[in-house]
């Protein structure tokens, strides 16, 4: 190993002389990099001479990169996503070490992570720089990265099919679990995977229709390392002592294009990854795909077409708001209308509609992200949700005052959501003149129609209950649809808020004009064949008023 800098070989080399050299350190002073990388770009130095000195320097194990002496058995041990993010090649194994060609072998960050996952001591290797981004390109196709519908922040990785695929693994290595866990997914229509870590071995758990179920388990021993390879599909930070992370990554399987959405939690028996899976194209649901009646659509599309005034959907989390939302934001988006859309996260992005981002760390809470807004003379306004009562005020004004606003609720029904816009303290006389549509939802399951079995009711009607077969994953469910309850601002009048007190009192008078409930609604679901009794049971919770 040498103890002299590079630019001092190069000058005792007669490669450049005194002055080129001050040259090269100025630039280097100004803009950083490396003086190897300087001298090249100014054509003083060719790069097999950097890169041959460098060997000599540090004392690296040179490599002249040949297609011929490629291990490729070891490309199936190193992810092509490390590959990448740190321009390494898996060249060879010598001496039970694997050999690395890089073009920074005093990256160590890169070396310690091939060693984490390759469980194989490492001998750093200098390559050509250019060399190794050619063979990149060779071994794994050019890198490219694809924009998912999300803020921003960041671009998640693309990763194809066979990345996510062991190529030459055997059994015992973890691109085999996350294979078969993201594969598992797919296949069983899961919109959501759990796996949670815990003492022996983790459990792997989808969310299929909207329960969840029990699938397989992977070793403890695993566990970590299917969390760093998701990590690496996901392009978050490997080395971050933080492990409460959120990315994203997009895969096509079977000719589709799947986004997976990765959140991860520390708990005291390690990491618990949660993911929601998304294809991109069941994700554009259009509003006459939602599952609503042929009355309730019509009641919808005349409330949601009225000039100004205040759409609203209703709901606990994960039933489906999200997906309605953007259903009537697409429905009555046009090039003729201003649109700007204000969400902690987007979930789609739509032509026509500028969408802004809330962001509680820069101080753009969603009153003063709203206020920005309003002065951008919008002529529809999308607020993913109304956390507090001035963002709700801020919504219902500007709805008063002729703009359209569509946004939602955390409330069980439609009911409580008017309600809860008194407890805002906002004047039941702006509610009624504002209000255009009140929506509450549920997802339930549909049955099997290859498998359901019909039975009588004592009065004679016919339902029918779930079985199971093949077609269904033997759980006697295919799918799922939506259930609504529809409150038309027209019986949002100002003699009914004036007189309501409580949830209850507005939903009886609501109901005696002819307001059908969630419960209601969903009991014509069974009686139609779509659904269960059990399946309403378990999904729509009955109230008083019912």
């Amino acid at each position: 190993m040498s103890k002299k800098r590079l630019g001092e070989m190069l000058v005792d080399s007669n490669l450049i002389d005194q002055e080129q050299l001050r040259q090269a350190l100025r630039i280097q002073e100004k803009q950083g990099g490396k003086i190897g990388e300087i001298l090249v770009g100014l054509n003083l130095v060719d790069e097999k001479t950097i890169t041959d000195l460098v060997s000599q320097q540090r004392d690296f194990k040179r490599i002249s990169l040949d297609p011929k002496k490629i291990d490729r058995r070891l490309l199936s041990i190193v992810p092509r996503d490390v590959c990448r993010k740190y321009r390494i090649i898996p060249y060879m194994v010598e001496n039970d070490m694997l050999v690395l060609a890089m073009d920074d072998p005093l990256n160590t960050f890169a070396i310690e992570t091939v060693e984490f996952v390759t469980n194989y001591k490492v001998i750093p290797g200098i390559a050509e720089p250019s060399k190794i981004e050619e063979f990149l390109a060779m071994l794994f196709g050019k890198p490219s990265r694809k924009s998912i519908h999300e803020t921003p922040d960041y671009l998640p990785f693309e990763a194809s099919e066979t990345e996510i695929k062991k190529l030459e693994c055997n059994d015992d290595s973890v691109y085999f679990d996350v294979e078969k866990i993201l594969q598992t997914a797919i296949n069983d229509r899961a919109t959501d995977i759990h796996i949670d870590s815990a003492h022996g071995e983790s459990r792997v758990r989808y969310r299929i229709n909207g329960v969840l179920v029990d699938r397989f388990s992977i070793p403890e021993s695993k566990h970590e390392k299917a969390v760093f390879q998701l990590k690496l599909l996901a392009n978050l930070d490997t080395n971050a002592e933080e492990i409460n992370q959120s990315g994203a990554f997009s895969s096509e399987f079977q000719g589709k294009d799947y986004i997976f959405k990765l959140n991860l939690i520390g708990t005291i028996t390690g990491t618990n990854i949660t993911m929601k899976v998304s294809d991109e194209t069941s994700a554009w649901r259009n509003l006459e795909q939602l599952g609503l009646t042929p009355h309730e659509l019509a009641v919808v599309i005349e409330n949601i077409f009225k000039p100004g005034g205040l759409i609203l959907v209703c709901g606990p989390g994960g039933i489906g708001k999200t997906t309605t939302l953007y259903a009537i934001l697409r429905k009555i988006s046009s090039s003729e209308k201003k649109i700007i859309a204000v969400e902690r996260q987007a979930e789609q992005m739509l032509d026509y509609i500028s969408q802004v981002k809330v962001d509680f760390r820069k101080g753009l809470d969603y009153p003063a992200t709203l206020d920005k807004v309003l002065r951008m003379d919008p002529d529809i306004i999308m607020i993913d949700e109304l956390p507090d009562a001035k963002t709700a005020e801020m919504a219902i004004r500007a709805a008063y005052m002729g703009k359209t606003v569509i946004s939602t609720l955390y409330t069980r029904d439609s009911f409580e959501g008017i309600v809860r816009l008194m407890d805002f303290g906002i004047d039941p006389f702006i509610i009624a003149d504002s209000v255009n549509v009140v929506l509450s939802q549920r997802l339930v399951r549909t049955l099997c129609k290859s498998c359901r079995e019909p039975s009588k009711l004592h009065d004679g009607r016919i339902v029918h209950n779930p079985k199971a077969c093949e077609k269904c994953g033997w759980t006697g469910y295919a799918s799922r649809t939506g259930v609504f309850e529809i409150v038309s601002g027209n019986d949002i009048t100002r003699d009914v808020l004036l007189t309501t007190t409580t949830v209850e009192s507005l939903a009886t008078k609501l109901r005696d004009r002819g307001t059908g409930t969630l419960w209601q609604k969903g009991v014509k679901k069974v009686l139609t064949g779509d659904t269960s009794l059990t399946e309403i049971v378990r999904a729509i919770p009955k109230m008083p008023w019912d």
